[in-house]
C-alpha cells in the first residue's frame, strides 16, 4: 500500500488502520488550511478591490481558483480529499460555484487557455470578446486589453460561502477522525505531534 512503503512491513492490522486515519487527518487539516486562505482571500479582495478591472484582481483570484483545488489535485504524498467534498445539496449554489472553480483553475489560471476559459462565460457575446486582444491607438500612444477571465466581484461571496462550507465540513470529519485516534478516551489538553507524540 502507498501510504505505508516507508515504513515496517510487520504492522499489525490495528498499526495499519492508525496510519491510514493520521493520513486522512492530515489530508483533512491541510484541506482546512486551504479553503479559510480562500475565504480570507475573498473578503480581502472584496474589501479592498475597487472593482474587477484594477491590476491585482485577476492575480488574486487565480490564487483563490488555485488554493480552492489544491486538496482536489495534490501531488505531496497525501492524496485527494474523498468524493463527497465535491458534492453538494441539490438546490445549492454551491454545486456551480464549485465546478467553476474546477474549471477556472484549469483553463484560466494553471493553465492559460483563453479558448477554453471563455466557455466559463454562458453568454456566447462574452464568450467571443473574452478570446480577442483589443488594441487601442489615440494620439500615438496604445492601451490595450488581453483575453483573461475576470470574474465578476459578486462572485466572492458565493466563493467564499462554498470556502466556509467546506471548512465546516472537513472540521467536523477531522474532529471525529481525532476521538477516534484516542480510542474513544477524552484527549488531555495540549499540543501534540501527529504520529510522534498523537495518537
Amino acid at each position: 500500500m502507498r501510504i505505508l512503503s516507508n515504513q515496517s512491513p510487520c504492522l499489525t492490522r490495528k498499526e495499519m488502520n492508525t496510519s491510514k486515519k493520521t493520513l486522512a487527518l492530515r489530508r483533512l487539516l491541510y484541506a482546512i488550511d486551504c479553503f479559510r486562505e480562500v475565504a480570507s482571500g475573498c473578503r480581502a479582495l472584496r474589501q479592498f478591490a475597487s472593482s474587477d478591472a484594477v491590476d491585482f484582481y485577476n492575480a488574486f483570484f487565480a490564487g483563490i481558483c488555485v488554493t480552492y483545488m489544491r486538496p482536489f489535485r495534490r501531488a505531496d504524498g497525501l492524496g485527494l480529499l474523498p468524493q463527497e467534498y465535491s458534492a453538494f445539496p441539490l438546490d445549492s449554489l454551491h454545486v456551480q460555484t464549485h465546478n467553476d472553480l474546477k474549471n477556472g483553475r484549469d483553463s484560466a489560471f494553471a493553465h492559460y487557455a483563453p479558448e477554453q476559459a471563455a466557455k466559463l462565460f454562458s453568454d456566447p457575446a462574452r464568450q467571443e470578446v473574452q478570446k480577442k486582444m483589443l488594441i487601442l491607438v489615440k494620439d500615438g500612444n496604445f492601451s490595450y486589453s488581453s483575453p483573461a477571465v475576470t470574474w465578476a466581484k459578486e462572485r466572492l461571496s458565493a466563493i467564499e460561502d462554498l470556502a466556509l462550507f467546506q471548512t465546516e465540513r472537513a472540521r467536523a470529519e477531522a474532529a471525529k477522525l481525532l476521538l477516534h485516534l484516542a480510542e474513544g478516551k477524552k484527549i488531555a489538553d495540549g499540543t501534540y505531534t501527529l504520529d510522534e507524540s498523537f495518537p
